[in-house]
């Protein structure tokens, strides 16, 4: 069985210029693709940062709810608490991705003004930043669950 270059899906198919690392058609598509994905980075990368803001502010919100005892509304202190936390929590897990997101689309907005290579590489940096950050939230919160649902099966084993 011959198994030349040509057959493997695992090489680029483009070919090489020896003088830039990259075939001219590649730098266009390159260019062309991120100069269109920037845009939708730069608003998710905004609405992220917003949406973090408005949690912290929610949970100092809460805060004063729970203390003051606004709108006549009851509750014991612990409960008000944990919701301002569980706010507070949230709201920096949503600008982190913001941030990480901003980080790439200015990364992005260089490559785009002086296409090299440490410009590309900077942007793919900061994509996988938001990604790493993405992926291990992710993880962390499948962990919680799990450990969630083994202790509520827990606690209502001991109540029988």
């Amino acid at each position: 069985m011959d198994t030349s270059q040509s057959e493997n899906p695992f090489m680029p198919s483009a070919t090489l210029n020896a003088t830039d690392g990259l075939s001219e058609s590649g730098n266009q598509q390159t260019h062309l693709l991120l100069k269109q994905t920037r845009p939708w980075v730069s608003a998710l990368g905004i609405l992220a940062i917003v949406f973090g803001v408005l949690g912290i502010l929610g949970g100092v919100g809460m805060v004063f709810v729970g203390i003051f005892n606004v709108g006549g509304v009851r509750g014991s202190i612990g409960a008000w608490a944990g919701i301002a936390v569980m706010y507070t929590i949230f709201g920096v897990l949503y600008f982190f991705p913001g941030y990480f997101l901003i980080s790439y689309s200015r990364r992005i907005k260089d490559y785009l003004a002086k296409p090299t290579h440490e410009n590309l590489n900077a942007a793919l940096k900061a994509q996988k930043s938001f990604w790493k950050f993405v992926g291990m939230s992710i993880l962390i919160t499948f962990v919680v669950y799990v450990v969630m649902f083994i202790g509520m099966i827990g606690f209502q084993a001991s109540r029988v």
